[in-house]
């Protein structure tokens, strides 16, 4: 559960903003603005960068007591690849973007949050997923303070928070790694 898909995106916009940039006219006024999509980010992209969300989220009722460990995996990341896609399919250019934007992007990661939740994990990835929970928990908390501190035009706490959701990233992302849960070490 990462913060790395609203990285980028987040610094490109408070970079446009506390450099003045983005005037008036129609074209972007610099690289950075002009890249802040959050499709261009290695959000969707791991080993499995192939599979698309329309030919894996077939969805599964979640993972039962005593499931294999390829299935547990399997059914957690197809939620983490949706929500991957759901993320890779934001824009936002500004921080009145970023502000409409975040909410919305809440919403999803508090939806993915749900559907993990209904899985269980055998007793050799339990502690590891509760921690990933626990960072995706703080990661939903900490997408919603971005959409208010955007809306309220606070660039420097908008990268503050950031940089602190990019820490979480940074364990969950490794915590995933060595589980095998190769979609969820991208989100």
């Amino acid at each position: 559960m990462t913060y790395r898909r609203l990285a980028g995106p987040v610094l490109a916009v408070i970079t446009i903003l506390a450099t003045g940039c983005g005037g008036s006219g129609s074209k972007p006024s610099s690289s950075a603005e002009a890249s802040t999509s959050a499709a261009q980010h290695p959000v969707s992209t791991s080993p499995a960068g192939t599979t698309t969300a329309g030919t894996t989220t077939s969805g599964s009722a979640g993972s039962t007591p005593g499931s294999t460990t390829s299935q547990f995996v399997a059914d957690a990341d197809v939620i983490c690849l949706r929500l991957n896609s759901q993320f890779a399919s934001s824009t936002y250019k500004t921080l009145k973007d970023l502000a409409h934007t975040a909410p919305v992007l809440a919403g999803h990661e508090s939806t993915a949050l749900s559907q993990m939740r209904k899985l269980t994990p055998p007793p050799n990835l339990a502690s590891d997923w509760n921690a990933m929970l626990a960072d995706l928990q703080k990661v939903v908390a900490g997408t919603k303070a971005i959409g208010r501190y955007a809306e309220h035009n606070d660039p420097a706490s908008v990268q503050r928070l950031n940089l602190y959701l990019q820490k979480i990233q940074q364990h969950s992302t490794a915590l995933a790694t060595r589980d095998r849960i190769v979609d969820c070490s991208v989100i």
